[in-house]
């Protein structure tokens, strides 16, 4: 065999030298192939397996519908109805601007927002909680990677009824009232829904993500529909009338303090709660504090009756409508020379509220205000109440003055009428309240408070302020409360509004208090009207809005009107008086006659729920 020649030998070291160039080369690129595998795979993995999860997996959150809220007689107040929940598999949308150009003026939003959205990785929402009538007019076969889901939506059926009482929920959230307060038991437990992409992307759910929402529970209220919309019509009128920029009504069962409505105006539709402002979505019946005025001399008279200082028939010198606190004068509306404490509670006299105050002591007042819950909150399962502004740390002489006639100290609407609510109740404090039961899967668990009242005064005291409270309404400053059938007891109230510099020359706050029927109480009603301009007597602006809203509420409650007519005919002592009285010869007879009809064993009218009789 010949050797190979100098060419040959050339043409073989020339291939071989790039055959070695070759293998080198191509070592070094399989070496780094390795050091990117060992990379990816050994060092990287954790977090390239939670990238690749990421971009192929996603979840959808379903929230739960939410448990209806109910009134006292059954009524819905707060329902959830189905809705469609507009969503977008992104990866499938090809032309996200064209696509958010005609989506976004069917559900309302903005082809910004929609192509900002659209150009997120994932399943991305586009539109919560879509009405049916909204998503019908989107043909998903017209936008691939489009889908809906189902999703619950709070509906109000009975629109601003209620609306401080119940609050609302924003799309994911509860934000006020009722709905917030019980939150954890009305919204139920959510579900979540992870999706995957496979290669082709499609979609597939992940097993055991299939779970349905849980349905929150029931809320059954103490609040009767029709009561409260004989209250809101009302106050919508009275403010109207009297060209006032605000007001409150409560109204409340005395036997247990149970709200039986609560109504606020300005008012709002909670569900368009977003179209309005703090002003119309505040409930100024446990939010607002005022000076009471003349409304709390009922606490004045308890506190004088309960030290036996007073007598209804004693005759007090009024000082012809004259009285000085400390550097001030008092002055009541009208110079009454003398008048019995019986008429000067009815004729609404400062300077005699004033002087039993001060016989029932500072020590009584001071106690008494305390008693009666004012100063700190009722407790009430609504968040946001004002405690009211009590002056306890600074209580001397010169406040029990001014207490006494409800000047210096600042309630609520609704702690003024849970007072009330006391005294009709024999003198007995509860808490108020406005759920009465859960219903959940058709168990009924009744949460109405335990254990939450306490005597303030006697029995007998407050039989004696009630019948001090007839005769405001027979013969004083309450005529205009007076419904016809039924005897009434309130107080009315007219109190000065404090700004920057003191008093205010024109701000006033016009309010009545009342008990229907007096002697068998159901009934306690106070209306408060702030800042009325055409008028602005309590006994003028107030006391019908009472007397609207009760005389009506009576008769749907079927309440027995009474057999007797109204007045002081009757007698009202009806036990012995502990102990002759001495003083003014008006006292002994009003004791005698006391003792006498006490004697002559006088039944209590029928249908009286407590009497003094007996009492402790």
């Amino acid at each position: 065999m010949n050797a190979p020649g100098p060419r040959a030998r050339r043409v073989r070291r020339r291939y071989v030298g790039r055959l070695v160039v070759f293998m080198v080369v191509a070592g070094l690129w399989m070496g780094a192939i390795a050091v990117r595998l060992f990379d990816l795979q050994i060092r990287g993995a954790d977090e390239y397996r939670e990238r690749a999860a990421r971009q192929q997996r996603s979840e959808v959150v379903l929230n739960p519908k939410r448990g209806t809220i109910y009134d006292a007689r059954g009524r819905s107040l707060a329902v959830s109805v189905e809705t469609h929940t507009l969503y977008a598999e992104t990866a499938k949308v090809e032309k996200p601007a064209v696509v958010a150009a005609e989506i976004a003026p069917l559900v309302g939003r903005s082809r910004e927002r929609i192509e900002a959205l659209l150009n997120k990785p994932g399943h991305v929402p586009l539109a919560r909680k879509l009405d049916r009538e909204v998503a019908d007019r989107i043909d998903l076969s017209a936008f691939p990677g489009l889908y809906f889901l189902d999703e619950s939506k709070r509906k109000y059926p009975m629109g601003s009824l209620m609306a401080h009482v119940l609050g609302f929920v924003g799309t994911d959230r509860s934000l006020a009232g009722l709905e917030y307060r019980y939150d954890t038991e009305v919204a139920g437990e959510a579900v979540r829904r992870h999706v995957l992409r496979d290669g082709q992307q499609r979609l597939v759910v992940v097993p055991g993500s299939l779970g349905e929402p849980k349905p929150g529970a029931d809320l059954h209220l103490t609040i009767d529909a029709t009561i409260q919309h004989l209250a809101e019509r009302a106050l919508r009128e009275t403010i109207a009338s009297y060209d006032a920029s605000a007001g409150s009504v409560v109204i409340l069962a005395p036997e247990d303090s149970a709200v039986l409505a609560m109504a606020s105006y300005p008012t709002f539709d909670p569900n368009r709660f977003g179209d309005f402002g703090p002003n119309e979505r505040r409930n100024r019946a446990l939010q607002d504090s005022y000076e009471p005025g003349s409304t709390f001399k009922t606490i004045t008279a308890a506190g004088a009756f309960e030290r036996s200082v007073v007598h209804p028939d004693q005759i007090m010198d009024c000082g012809n409508g004259r009285i000085r606190v400390g550097k001030a004068r008092i002055k009541d509306h009208k110079p009454f020379p003398e008048l019995t404490f019986r008429t000067a509670i009815a004729k609404s006299s400062n300077v005699c509220a004033i002087k039993a105050g001060l016989l029932a002591g500072s020590e009584t007042m001071q106690e008494l205000v305390t008693a009666f819950g004012f100063g700190e909150v009722t407790g009430i399962d609504l968040d946001g109440e004002h405690p009211g502004i009590v002056p306890l740390r600074v209580w001397d002489q010169e406040t029990t003055a001014y207490a006494s006639f409800g000047h210096g100290l600042a309630v609520t609407p609704l702690q003024l009428a849970n007072a009330y609510a006391t005294v009709a109740n024999g003198g007995v404090w509860n808490r108020p309240y406005l759920v009465r039961a859960l219903e959940r899967e058709g168990e009924v668990v009744d949460v109405r408070p335990r254990n939450r009242g306490h005597r303030v005064i006697s029995k007998a005291t407050a039989y004696r302020v009630i019948r001090l409270l007839e005769e405001v309404v027979v013969s004083g400053t309450g005529r205009k409360a007076a419904i016809a059938g039924y005897r009434v007891a309130g107080k009315t109230g007219t109190a000065e509004k404090s700004d920057a510099s003191g008093y205010s020359e024109t701000g006033r706050v016009a309010g009545f208090v009342g008990i229907a029927p007096a002697r068998a109480p159901r009934l306690v009603c106070l209306v408060m009207i702030d800042e009325p301009t055409v008028s602005t007597s309590g006994g003028e602006v107030a006391a019908p809005a009472f007397q609207r809203i009760i005389s009506e509420a009576l008769f749907y409650l079927g309440a027995t009107p009474s057999r007797q007519p109204m007045g002081w005919s009757q007698p009202v002592w009806l036990q012995p008086a502990p102990a002759p009285l001495e003083g003014p010869p008006q006292i002994r007879v009003a004791a005698a006659a006391g003792q006498a009809a006490a004697d002559q064993d006088i039944a209590p009218t029928e249908g009286e729920l407590w009497t003094a009789a007996g009492s402790s």
